[in-house]
């Protein structure tokens, strides 16, 4: 059984995202002018303004768990497992669905503490192709304190934040209920 699951690689770029991220959002919550306060803000915006989501390609898990015929040659074991499997990825799928689009609803680029710099090319990984795309990046174009006050802004970082948290979590249960499943398997001479 192969699960579709984060590469650890993209787990641990999470992992880094959301240490920038939480620097900044730290900064900005502390309202203080401290030196490098700002660098740190303006890291974190430039690391929120992405999110990894949860992508899972359940058709085949679907099938086992709603097909008579391939119910019919399950242990009772077997069928109980795969439909926690299946559930725990309906979960991942829904909670994704529920809460990625409203980091772009919420993106507040239009802020006018906010300033729009000058293009740079951005190189990423995307599906596992190296791409190079053109960026604009947002920067802070007010003071800390003025910055700490903005709720639209202090918002955006804490759904960002508390959105890609669940992706390794979800990833992480998902791993264990993937694992759990192929045991199983191996048990039972699949």
């Amino acid at each position: 059984m192969h699960a579709q699951l984060l590469p650890d690689d993209e787990a641990a770029a999470i992992g880094d995202t959301l240490s920038i991220a939480r620097a900044g959002f730290d900064a900005l919550l502390s309202c203080s002018e401290e030196p490098g306060a700002s660098e740190k803000v303006n890291d974190g915006i430039i690391a929120i303004r992405g999110t990894r989501g949860v992508r899972i390609r359940a058709a085949a898990i679907t099938e086992l768990t709603t097909n008579p015929a391939f119910l019919s040659e399950q242990s009772d074991q077997l069928r109980k497992r795969l439909s926690e499997l299946r559930f725990y990825q309906q979960l991942a799928v829904a909670t994704s669905n529920r809460f990625e689009p409203v980091i772009a609803e919420i993106w507040p680029s239009g802020s006018p503490i906010l300033s729009i710099q000058p293009m740079e090319r951005f190189k990423a990984k995307w599906f596992g192709i190296e791409c190079e795309v053109p960026r604009y990046a947002l920067e802070l174009d007010a003071s800390i304190q003025e910055a700490c006050t903005d709720r639209g802004l202090l918002k955006w970082f804490h759904t960002w934040e508390n959105w890609q948290s669940n992706v390794l979590l979800l990833n992480e249960k998902l791993r264990v209920e993937y694992q759990t499943t192929l045991e199983v398997l191996q048990r039972q001479g699949r």
